[in-house]
């Protein structure tokens, strides 16, 4: 039967040839599901680390090396993604240095300023001058955050939009612009652009000093530009008027952002004596526009009484995961503080912690630490405190009336999410970490701050302005957070990674794999001690949203680690070890959608070093197999506009028609095959029997042992054609056609050894087109086509799980038998028409290999 299309000048025919014996119709039923490897790269680089949770541990920056270099942490090039180079590591704790000598100073020396940070941006608002000079000065600070280069951490202050004139108390009618010791807090949108809030403060009429119950919002935009609301407006409750209070705006894990007001003291206009807030007041924020959820009259806010009263505190908040993965909590820390209204010298050591629900924003009070409350060395107040990587350091202020240049550090237990015990210690009191001998006595009342920096490995934080108790001050101090090559880094004993929810589609184009092998790169030096532990799962949640994690962890264990090793440490001279652990097919967890890795870090005896993971990959076992097969327009002619025959074209399809797993791709490793190749090629042979000669159906395998022969001799007459068919272009579902153009390899020139691709063919001049082996005339010609030649029933491409290849995905590479009719005396196809070969190696990809290194290449 012939079909035939016409085109401009040249008139195509396509001769659909029919099928005299279908073997999939003799072949026996399919047995079990097959499946493939595919080697999938993790985690390399700097971002990728980056997504996903860390509860101390930290991204570090990597160089790319095959040897080891003093000072950095180096992995070899083999293997490596593209991107910034970098690894997990601990996060250091005790970490903080400060610079010797203050930079980037104040315009006006300021102290009980409020401070905020947007981005890069720091927003000093208000404070003192000295005495009652209270100031509406806003002053903006832009960072440069390239942490490495010149002029990093170096601030650059302007003038910014002073603060309103507002009413500050129910029974004032003064409207007063200038205030000191306000709480302000922020909430960044995108960018550097996001709202201010200043809550409170103290004012002077001029005729008496009392506690503002003002709350005054700004709108940043993403140029600095600050504008300070008129409407609506906010205050605190009746009555209630703040200064001292501390503020922080938190969104949840359930999306919820608040505002917080913590303690301050109460100084209302008048006769009336001072007291202390023991409150946290609470509100929620629309973060659209900015706007404070305070009722109709707006100022109805939320409350928790506090466990003690306090003001001039310090306060951190954050969310945490503990150690397990089971809990995450949004929390705060407040740090001591002023304990009484009338001195300012009164003052303890307590830290509380204060669980946020992620809903409500409602807050319960936890112990702070194993057994109870956790206590600063000595007591504080008038201080600041920030939290970096789960490192908490607590900067500048007083104990009683002592104003000191102390510095303490701590960090949150990933065991129990509270400020970490050992012994009776809770805090480090570090003379590294102290305030430098230029800030002698030290400072209070300063504004305290945090800045990240384009290396998520390290942060700034500033303490700004104050007053050494003599006068107030414009210095800023800068301090450098994160790993340092001196012997003053300290790590804490453990610390965790979890990574973020990978798709199976995302990362392997698959719907469902389970893990045949993890492999994973390391940096632990013996003599330092410690040990990375590798876990994963997978799993399939009903939501279908990879993010809603489930199951438990199978753990990843070296067998060469040694004793109860995770991980090796580095071989004598070497930067790294490359770890692994393959399971077996009893050990395979179902196939899921989805798959998570953790990471447990141990440190060793050597306090201020860490073990570092450098890279981690995974070959995954895919249900599903490639089928070689052949269509029904596998062999189809193209003729001439003479009706002569111009061309031969065959199809070649992959495509799983014997079981009910998905088609998998030619390339890739079969679940048997480890550490095969998953790229080169397989083979394809044609015979051909002329006019008037019965075919000979051939049997698999098609070649004696030593393959230089056929298992069936009686066949070599007509064995005349064959070609190498790159493993890539066997995509799943996918037709290949090997077109009329291409030149296939003459079997009787250069026997069943010489057989090359149609690329090495075209670039040899060697070979012949398809159409030039029907060479007896005329006539009807009976084509048979064998797919994947070997000495085995296995072949190159493994087609299914049977041992011995004895399954129809195997058998059916046998083609049916086809009639092509040839009419002779034509000309052949243009040589540079149609198609070209493709390469035998498959095209570069965007850059991402498939293999993961430092495995053996495959």
């Amino acid at each position: 039967m012939t079909r035939t299309t016409r085109m401009p000048t040249t008139v195509r025919a396509l001769t659909l040839v029919v099928t005299l014996l279908t073997v999939l119709a003799i072949l026996p039923p399919a047995p079990v599901a097959a499946s493939v490897i595919k080697v999938v790269a993790l985690d390399d680089t700097q971002p990728e680390f980056g997504a996903g949770s860390r509860t101390l541990t930290a991204v570090i920056p990597t160089t790319l090396s095959n040897d080891p270099i003093s000072g950095q942490v180096t992995e070899p090039y083999a293997g490596a993604k593209p991107g910034d180079q970098g690894g997990l590591a601990m996060a250091a704790i005790r970490a903080l240095r400060w610079g010797a000598i203050p930079d980037s100073p104040l315009p006006a020396a300021r102290t009980e300023i409020g401070a905020a940070v947007i981005g890069n941006t720091i927003w000093v608002i208000g404070g003192s001058s000295g005495g009652t000079g209270y100031q509406s000065t806003v002053y903006r600070g832009t960072v440069n955050t390239n942490y490495g280069q010149p002029g990093a951490g170096v601030i650059t202050w302007v003038t910014s939009t002073p603060l309103p004139s507002v009413s500050h108390a129910d029974t004032s009618t003064f409207n007063i612009a200038p205030r000191t010791n306000a709480a302000v807090a922020a909430l960044r949108t995108s960018g550097n652009a996001g709202y201010l809030y200043v809550i409170g403060g103290a004012v002077s009429s001029g005729i008496d000093t009392f506690s503002s119950n003002s709350v005054i919002v700004g709108d940043v935009d993403a140029n600095g530009n600050l504008t300070w609301r008129t409407s609506p407006t906010y205050r605190l409750p009746s009555n209630v008027g703040l200064e001292g209070a501390r503020a922080f705006v938190h969104t949840t894990a359930a999306g919820k952002t608040f505002l917080y007001v913590v303690g301050g003291r109460n100084d209302p206009p008048g006769l009336v004596g001072p007291t202390l807030s023991n409150r946290v007041y609470y509100a929620e924020i629309n973060p659209s526009n900015g706007n404070l959820n305070l009722g109709g009259d707006n100022r109805t806010w939320q409350s928790m009484i506090m466990p003690q009263a306090v003001w001039n505190t310090a306060v951190t908040v954050g969310r945490y995961t503990n150690a397990d993965g089971t809990v995450t909590q949004d929390l705060f820390f407040i740090y001591g503080g002023g304990t009484s209204a009338t001195s300012e010298n009164v003052d303890t050591g307590t830290v509380w912690k204060g669980v946020i629900n992620p809903t409500t924003g409602a807050i319960t009070w936890e112990d702070s630490t194993t057994g109870g409350n956790a206590v600063i060395p000595g007591n504080r107040n008038s201080h600041g405190a920030v939290e970096f990587g789960g490192a908490i350091y607590l900067i500048g202020g007083r104990s009683g009336g002592t104003i000191n240049r102390n510095g303490y550090a701590s960090y949150v237990d990933p065991a129990n999410l509270r400020i970490f015990k050992d012994g009776a210690l809770n805090f480090y009191q570090d003379d590294f970490g102290a305030l430098p001998f230029a800030a002698n006595p030290g400072r209070r009342n300063a504004g305290v701050v945090l800045v990240p920096t384009s290396n998520p490995n390290y942060a700034f934080a500033y303490l700004i302005g104050g007053t050494d108790g003599t006068a107030p001050s414009s210095q800023v101090f800068r301090a450098t957070i994160g790993p340092n090559l001196d012997d003053q880094t300290f790590y804490p004993p453990t610390g965790y990674y979890y990574s973020k929810p990978f798709s199976m589609l995302d990362l392997i184009n698959e719907q469902q794999a389970t893990v045949r092998k993890m492999t994973w790169l390391t940096n632990i030096d013996q003599a330092n001690g410690g040990d990375i532990e590798v876990e994963y799962r997978v799993y399939s949640p009903s939501s279908g949203n990879c993010a809603d994690t489930e199951g438990g962890w199978t753990q990843a264990r070296d067998p060469d680690a040694g004793g109860t090793r995770f991980s090796k440490f580095n071989p004598s001279g070497a930067a790294y070890a490359i770890n692994a652990q393959e399971y077996r097919e009893s050990q395979w967890l179902p196939p899921g959608n989805c798959f998570q890795y953790r990471l447990t870090f141990r440190r060793g005896s050597v306090p201020n070093a860490s073990p570092v993971l450098l890279r981690l990959g995974m070959e995954v076992i895919i249900p599903g197999n490639p089928d070689l097969n052949w269509p029904a327009n596998a062999v189809t002619t193209t003729q001439n506009t003479d009706g002569t025959t111009r061309g031969v074209e065959v199809r070649l399809r992959n495509q799983n028609l014997t079981d009910s797993g998905p088609t998998q791709p030619a390339n890739v490793c079969h679940s048997s095959q480890p550490g095969c190749n998953p790229e080169g090629t397989f083979f394809v042979d044609v015979f051909i029997f002329p006019p008037g000669v019965t075919p000979i159906s051939p049997t698999l395998p098609l070649f004696a042992p030593g393959g230089d022969s056929l298992s069936n001799p009686a066949l070599a007459p007509y064995h005349r054609a064959c070609l190498q068919i790159p493993k890539w272009v066997m995509q799943k579902d996918t037709t290949f056609l090997i077109a009329e153009t291409f030149r296939w390899s003459d079997i009787k020139a250069v026997g069943i050894s010489g057989c090359v691709s149609a690329a090495t063919n075209a670039s040899r001049g060697t070979g012949k087109i398809l159409r030039d082996f029907f060479d007896q005339g005329n006539g009807t010609y009976k084509v048979i086509l064998v797919a994947d030649t070997d000495t085995d029933l296995k072949g190159l491409v493994y087609e299914s799980d049977v041992p011995s290849g004895d399954h129809v995905a195997e058998r059916n590479n046998v083609s049916a038998i086809f009639d092509v009719v040839f009419v002779a005396g034509g000309s052949p196809p243009p040589p540079d028409g149609g198609p070209q070969p493709p390469p035998d190696n498959p095209p570069p990809d965007d850059g991402t290999r498939r293999i993961f290194l430092p495995l053996v290449a495959r």
